[in-house]
């Protein structure tokens, strides 16, 4: 996963070691351009990302052979033998057109038949046509690559809109000084939520979080923007390096600040 090679990338940098005849795909989670400059520090193969699951056997979408040709942040192209459309979470047979986002959708011989014993869930993860929804959101650009922005499960509505935290994540941790990015809700009335933000700073460096919000609002639309960016010590993550999304982000952040404790 990116976090992982992030981390790979900085100790090489710090021992002096180089892995140029190493290709690296990562997945699980998009992959950012800062990451790709600094494995770029210490390789001269440009790493990429993929895409898959253990119901499609592994990776369903993969990267060209060559990185050169891959449009930044996208997670590749189909495998062959894969019937893959994106479509609309609310109706799940209703196919979206390239740019949109919504549900990956697989179906094929590489794609699992159901659930062991489990009628119900099988039911439940596959349209009447047989594609497996996967509960992640992605969309295809014009010329048939795929990139992948979040899992529906972990979209924040604002506004009522739909915020895929890790965008939002993938914008601040281009700021310089921040290393890592965790975007969350905090509900302040029922029903109603706030978009906030919490970061780690790169050793020694300063983060203005004015100006990273005013990134934010420069790039996104204005419910995606942060109502507040916090330093904190730590983040929540999960063992994989990936944001823990099952806790209460504003209580976390508050007892991780920099300076309060």
């Amino acid at each position: 996963v990116p976090p992982i090679l992030a981390a790979i990338a900085a100790a090489a940098a710090r021992a002096g070691v180089r892995f140029d005849d190493l290709y690296v795909v990562t997945g699980g989670m998009p992959m950012s351009e800062q990451l790709v400059r600094d494995w770029l520090a210490v390789s001269d193969q440009r790493p990429v990302n993929g895409w898959g699951m253990t119901e499609s056997c592994g990776y369903g979408l993969m990267p060209l052979p060559d990185p050169e040709l891959i449009p930044p942040g996208s997670c590749g192209v189909p495998l062959p033998g894969l019937d893959v459309r994106v479509c609309d979470p609310a109706d799940p047979t209703r196919e979206l057109g390239p740019g949109a986002r919504g549900e990956l959708q697989l179906r094929g011989r590489l794609v699992t038949a159901g659930y062991w014993n489990d009628p119900r869930a099988t039911a439940e993860a596959f349209t009447p046509d047989g594609h497996l929804r996967t509960g992640d959101l992605v969309s295809m650009d014009e010329e048939g690559f795929f990139h992948f922005h979040g899992r529906l499960k972990e979209i924040i509505s604002v506004q009522g809109e739909n915020v895929a935290p890790a965008e939002v994540e993938q914008l601040l941790e281009t700021v310089p000084g921040i290393d890592r990015a965790f975007v969350h809700a905090r509900g302040t009335t029922p029903g109603v939520n706030l978009l906030m933000a919490a970061c780690t700073a790169e050793p020694g460096a300063r983060v203005d979080t004015a100006a990273a919000l005013a990134l934010c609002a420069e790039r996104l639309a204005p419910y995606k923007v942060p109502m507040r960016l916090t330093v904190v010590d730590e983040l929540p993550l999960t063992p994989a390096g990936k944001p823990r999304r099952d806790i209460d982000g504003h209580a976390w952040t508050r007892a991780h600040q920099v300076g309060r404790r």
